[in-house]
Parts: structure tokens; sequence; C-alpha cells
């Protein structure tokens, strides 16, 4: 009894073997992209949120300090105690702050906000002494509108740098959908391929395409 043995072109055996390649490195490329992707997140809790959150309060901070001056004028001084908590308060806050990333312009703001904070203490303790030291006044007021409007736009940037990110991780699970939905496809073709082999090569029966074609 005769049998028909059933030869695969080597450009078909190519094919399918290619298509298994590819499948593998769709699986690599979608791996870095998860990663890239649990990277962005953290980065969006530690350098966006937690620090958005130090901006808050160092700004709550500053208002309640100058909320305190413009009460006691620098004179109450049973309620410096109070004073010195809020700048302890935002000691801890500023050096939780500069841990985290910050771009270029969240650097050039942060030091203007350090340095106007700077000359406003120093303006504090002048104050303290004496009270009617009408340049003490002048630059204490001065400083705390810049460090404030300094403390906003920081704020501005971290919204900003917020949805950049934001956008960046939805392009990142976007374009892993479609690469997901691709490798579906390929290992359905994959799969047809395999049982069409199946069906038609009896078991035992496949010879070597290469050395047929040798012939």
């Amino acid at each position: 009894m005769s049998v028909n043995k059933v030869v695969y072109p080597k450009k078909l055996i190519f094919f399918f073997f290619s298509l298994l390649a590819l499948v593998i490195l769709i699986e690599y490329s979608s791996q870095g992209k998860y990663k890239d992707l649990d990277q962005q997140m953290h980065s969006m809790y530690k350098d966006r949120l937690m620090p958005a959150t130090y901006l808050f309060r160092l700004n709550n901070h500053l208002h309640n300090k100058q909320r305190w001056q413009e009460a006691n004028q620098f004179h109450n001084k049973g309620d410096v105690s109070k004073l010195e908590e809020y700048n302890e308060s935002m000691g801890s806050l500023i050096a939780l702050y500069e841990k985290t990333y910050l771009t270029p312009r969240e650097t050039d703001l942060w030091a203007s906000f350090k340095s106007n904070l700077a000359i406003l203490n120093a303006a504090e303790r002048n104050l303290m002494v004496l009270p009617s030291d009408k340049q003490a006044s002048a630059e204490h007021i001065r400083s705390f509108e810049g460090a404030a409007e300094s403390l906003s736009k920081l704020s501005d940037l971290q919204s900003q740098e917020g949805l950049r990110l934001q956008t960046s991780s939805e392009s990142i699970l976007s374009g892993n959908l479609m690469q997901n939905i691709l490798e579906l496809a390929l290992l359905f073709i994959i799969c047809v391929l395999a049982i069409h082999w199946f069906n038609t090569t009896a078991p035992g029966m496949m010879v070597n395409p290469f050395r047929h074609s040798a012939n």
C-alpha cells in the first residue's frame, strides 16, 4: 500500500517560523512598554502627586505666617512659638520636595522661592527685634509676594507635567492594545496553519523539504 508523502514548500515553513518570531518580538516590545508605563505611574505619584501636596502645604504655611504677622505685628511675644512651628514645618517640606525630580523650569522657580523665603525669614527676625523697621517691613512684603508667586507657578507646572505624563501613559496603553490585537491575529494564523498541517500530515510521514528540494 502506497502512502502519499506530504511535502511543504520551504517558503511556507519560513513564513510559519517568521510569524512565530514576530509574535515573540511583539510580546517583548509589549513587556518593555508595560515597564515604561509602570515607571511613569511611579513618577506620577512620586514626582507629581506628592510634590503637589508639598507645595500646597508650603503655600498654606506661608499664608498662615503672613496672617500671624498681620495680626500680631511682631509685638506679641507669646505667639512666637507658633511662627517657629510654621518655619520648622516648612523646612521639613522643603527637604521632602528637593528629593523629587524637577524640570529646569521648576528648578529656577524653586530657587526663586527659596531666595524669597530666606529674605522673608531675615525680615521676620529683624522685625522681631525692631517692629518699626520700615525697610524690613517692605522687604517682608515683597519677599512674601515673591515666594507666593513662585509657589503658584510651581503648582501650575505640576499640573502641566502631570497632564503630560497622563497623556504619555494613555498613548502607551493605546499602542499596547494595538500590539495585543496584532499578536492575537498572528497567533490565530499560526494556529490555523498548525491545524492544517496536522490534518494533512500523517504521523511520521513528513519529509525534510530541504532534502526534497535538493533532489
